[in-house]
């Protein structure tokens, strides 16, 4: 049990050094996530990342929010956690659990991202995780919604147009532009070659 706690405390403490160490390694803690911010982007909306949760009177935080995405032109807000665990549907439950609390409201949203009470006419709450997972998982608190990892990244592609040259995407959103290229690539590699 001590050795437990001691690694605990240690991992989260040299969680800072080892980024600088290995920066890639943040990369890839945050690949999903930023994927999904710049979907969100992508299709209009205002995103913020990383949001930092009220502060604890010993110190530290109750935690952050992945994602927070805001369209102003329907007052959509979606509140997104990802997590590329690969583990058990009680483990997804749990993490879930955890990640959406009840105090999550609209009024609480508001007053984070500093908007009035009327800016926001809807509250979605998504789950996406879950590397294995195809079907939707049951049993999440709070009306959240799941979705898998490869079932969102086929809603990612499934929303990027096809011709590179006529509809590109941003330079600014590095990830959907990549994926844009591979697709028009894979495209023209199954196309006729051209005369001329």
């Amino acid at each position: 049990m001590a050795s437990t706690r001691i690694g605990k405390h240690f991992w989260n403490g040299a969680a800072p050094l080892i980024v600088y160490m290995f920066p890639w390694i943040s990369c890839f803690m945050n690949h999903l996530e930023e994927l999904v911010k710049e979907y969100y982007e992508y299709r209009g909306y205002f995103v913020k990342t990383n949001v930092k949760l009220e502060k604890l009177a010993h110190g530290g935080r109750k935690g952050e929010i992945d994602i927070l995405a805001y369209k102003q032109k329907n007052g959509e807000l979606v509140h997104v956690e990802c997590s590329l665990a690969a583990a058990s549907t009680s483990d997804l439950i749990e993490v879930a659990e955890k990640k959406f609390r009840n105090d999550f409201t609209v009024d609480f949203y508001t007053k984070l991202l500093d908007l009035s009470p009327e800016a926001v006419k809807t509250v979605r709450k998504k789950f996406i995780a879950g590397l294995g997972y195809r079907t939707t998982l049951k049993g999440l608190p709070g009306g959240v919604e799941h979705e898998s990892v490869p079932k969102f990244v086929r809603s990612v592609l499934a929303s990027i147009p096809r011709d590179f040259m006529k509809d590109a995407v941003p330079e600014s959103l590095p990830l959907l532009r990549t994926l844009q290229l591979a697709l028009w690539s894979k495209e023209l590699e199954n196309a006729e070659p051209s005369h001329g």
